[in-house]
């Protein structure tokens, strides 16, 4: 699709911008919630209960299935940079 999309790179990240507006259509999730909800309430306990939100066991366990998902040995680190911050 040539002259889709314009796309800046900035230091604050990558913006795209539409050639042509964009209708996102409204899509509720809360039919997926509610089956998700025990298991996101004991990923969410477990992560408080050992106070270790970064490069914990959860986070370990993820990237392996996310990987193993993706038909990969590992995955690379991906970096969002926060718009807030000073770089």
């Amino acid at each position: 699709m040539r002259g889709c999309c314009t796309i800046n790179l900035t230091k604050r990240g990558v913006f795209i911008m539409a050639a042509q507006p964009i209708t996102v259509p409204f899509v509720s999730f809360r039919p997926m919630e509610r089956e998700l909800d025990a298991d996101l309430r004991a990923a969410f306990a477990r992560v408080l209960d050992n106070s270790w939100y970064i490069e914990g066991k959860e986070d370990a366990a993820f990237e392996a299935a996310f990987a193993d998902y993706c038909g990969a040995e590992y995955l690379p680190l991906i970096h969002i940079p926060d718009p807030t911050r000073p770089h």
